[in-house]
């Protein structure tokens, strides 16, 4: 099966800038306008089918494309995404999809002096909010996801597994363990900061207070969350109809769970499938000392039974 959706969200709330001879400085209208158009492939097959043995696989891809289109005008712009002490790290604009990473472009280390180089984007020579620039995009390119259900005899087997492709987190959490500005701790990466002239290195150097704001919003902390993940397994093993029928049971069945049991990644933190905000969808994959999705095992019994009362069959 194949589908294919457009969708255009208007009316939606938006905080706006007013003449502050109204003696408000914003207020909010219902003028916001968005965008979302994307499609999806879902395939099913049925590779072995055979008495005593299936396998069945479900496979689906999908993509959506997300455009921001009105706010209040080409000039309106909102910040979201604050980061303590850093300051705003995701920018909504008209012609932009929402989920987009604004900051500075990090160059590299400078082996001179420790710093970070940052790209000077209007060329006049000086560093200024003027230079930041869009670092990275939270929505993922594809999104994927693939099922397959094993049986055997009375076992039956469902593994399923999701994957996210070309989507980018902003590891906040970096800022504060590989920063070197204050008295907090930090990672082990810092043991690999510049110390000394002529080294070269990823980490800038430690110095209170941080003179040359190397901390603040750059792509020094955007990273590629692509991830493959086992999303569930689940096996169960169901108890013969000549046992149940021994003992007037309908129904036995014992099985155990598990989620989240596998994660390939790349990403340096804990989850790439995390967002600080929740469901917020204008500051997505942030990560910012975010709780990790927690691995789960479980286990159980099902047990389906009959009352007989009179000529009825009653399920419990």
């Amino acid at each position: 099966t194949g589908d294919f959706y457009y969708k255009r969200t208007q009316d939606l709330l938006i905080n706006v800038d007013l003449p502050r001879s109204t003696g408000f400085t914003s207020g909010i209208q219902n003028l916001g306008e968005v965008e979302n158009m994307g499609w999806e492939l879902s395939i099913r097959s049925y590779n072995i089918q055979k008495e005593n043995f299936s396998w069945n696989t479900q496979f689906n891809i999908s993509a959506n494309r997300n455009k921001v289109l009105d706010i209040g005008g080409e000039d309106q712009v909102i910040f979201a995404g604050e980061i303590p002490e850093s300051g705003f790290s995701v920018i909504v604009q008209e012609g932009l999809p929402l989920g987009t990473f604004y900051g500075f472009r990090s160059l590299g280390v400078s082996p001179e002096n420790g710093d970070i180089v940052f790209e000077d984007i209007d060329g006049d020579g000086v560093i200024t909010e003027n230079d930041r620039t869009i670092i990275g995009d939270a929505n993922p390119d594809l999104m994927l996801g693939l099922s397959n259900t094993f049986t055997f005899g009375s076992f039956s087997l469902d593994i399923l597994l999701q994957s996210s492709i070309g989507n980018d987190v902003f590891n906040a959490t970096r800022i504060e363990t590989e920063g070197i500005f204050s008295v907090k701790n930090g990672s082990a990466a810092t043991l690999d900061r510049w110390q000394n002239v002529g080294d070269i290195t990823r980490m800038p150097r430690a110095v209170f207070g941080d003179p040359n704001d190397n901390s603040r919003i750059s792509d020094r902390f955007i990273e590629d969350g692509s991830f493959l993940r086992i999303r569930n397994i689940t096996l169960s093993y169901n108890l013969p109809v000549s046992i149940l029928q021994k003992v007037k049971i309908q129904g036995l069945s014992i099985y155990a769970s598990g989620q989240n049991l596998w994660t390939l990644s790349g990403y340096s933190g804990y989850d790439p499938e995390v967002n600080r905000d929740g469901g917020n969808a204008i500051s997505q994959g942030i990560d910012y000392g975010t709780y990790p999705q927690a691995r789960i095992v479980t286990g159980g019994i099902k047990l389906d039974f009959n009352l007989l009362n009179g000529d009825a069959t009653i399920k419990k």
